[in-house]
């Protein structure tokens, strides 16, 4: 199977209820955590500090959350990575590899997309419908913003 057929199948297997999806991230995954995005991206893009995104990395992996990629941005906002989970990996030790070298780094951020197809919580947590940005493959969590 090349990876054409791969990222298909991915895609087609996805859930299409974007509103069950957004509303676990939200309410499960995200909660009491700042949004570091400033509109410097997309504002359904959510950012964290490496701290922060720690954290993130516990509670997905807690929930059976996966991530299809993470990128990293620095202090000026400037995309210092991306990095695609690779295809044979199991749960987020990879995730928690591309982390560890920018712990050091409290001034960047880092976003993620995520895979809750086999979230092991039941998806029954509310919050507000946002337009999301879709993408061929990967679909961005809109979270209530953290003030």
């Amino acid at each position: 199977m090349n990876l054409m057929d791969v990222l298909q199948k991915e895609w087609v297997s996805a859930p299409r209820d974007d509103e069950h999806r957004d509303k676990l991230l939200c309410k499960q995954v995200f909660a009491g955590l700042q949004d570091r995005n400033t509109g410097f991206d997309a504002t359904s893009i959510v950012h964290f500090s490496p701290t922060d995104f720690a954290t993130v990395i516990d509670r997905c992996e807690r929930l059976g959350i996966n991530m299809f990629g993470i990128e990293v941005f620095d202090g000026k906002h400037a995309q210092r990575a991306v990095n695609i989970r690779p295809e044979r990996s199991k749960g987020l030790v990879w995730a928690r590899r591309v982390l560890t070298p920018y712990l050091a780094h409290p001034n960047y951020t880092i976003s993620a997309t995520y895979d809750v197809r086999r979230a092991t919580t039941p998806l029954t947590c509310s919050a507000n419908k946002t337009p999301l940005e879709h993408f061929p493959l990967h679909r961005r969590a809109v979270p209530e913003r953290v003030q």
